[in-house]
């Protein structure tokens, strides 16, 4: 499958200010495997020379079919986190169906962002409430800190978390 580099001209604008057309769909199509872990910033595009960041857009909201564009960097996953991964992917955090979440009610909602919250802390990393907000049936954010970095994938040394002012977000992503 072919990778479309961002287009130079796209390098620090608003992903709004971005035709659809210009966004590959989803965020793992170019690795094909899920569970995937991904890099995300969710307004502009990095202003980086580093040439694995993608325009990618992904379906999320479960039976909304809602849409999330960002610019993603995938990241490999570290082996011993592997299992980890797997269990959130696949929601292992909660007994509830995650088809329907923005329909629950914010009762029921908080619930399960607790409980991923709480999964995530046993696991040794964080979700800030601003990234909770992000959360989405198959779409699953994390901090993009170096320590959550670190431990999720031995790619991280290639990512300069400092160099791009934008919010930055990373995102396991689960099967539909």
């Amino acid at each position: 499958m072919r990778i479309n580099m961002i287009k130079s001209e796209y390098l620090g604008k608003l992903l709004s200010d971005i035709p659809d057309e210009d966004f590959e769909e989803p965020f793992e199509t170019w690795s094909g495997q899920l569970p995937a872990l991904v890099l995300a910033s969710t307004r502009a595009v990095p202003n980086s020379a580093n040439c694995q960041w993608r325009l990618a857009s992904t379906s999320c909201g479960g039976h909304r079919k809602d849409t999330f564009p960002a610019a993603v960097m995938l990241l490999d996953i570290c082996e011993e986190m592997t299992n980890v991964v797997s269990e959130i992917a696949n929601s292992a955090f909660t007994d509830e169906y995650l088809g329907y979440f923005e329909s629950l009610s914010e009762t029921e909602q908080r619930s399960i962002l607790s409980d991923y919250s709480r999964y995530l802390e046993s696991a040794g990393l964080t979700c800030s409430d601003v990234n909770l907000k992000l959360f989405s049936q198959d779409l699953y954010p994390l901090d993009a800190t170096p320590a959550n970095l670190s431990r999720l994938s031995s790619s991280a040394s290639e990512v300069e978390l400092d160099a791009y002012s934008d919010r930055l977000v990373m995102f396991i992503i689960g099967p539909s």
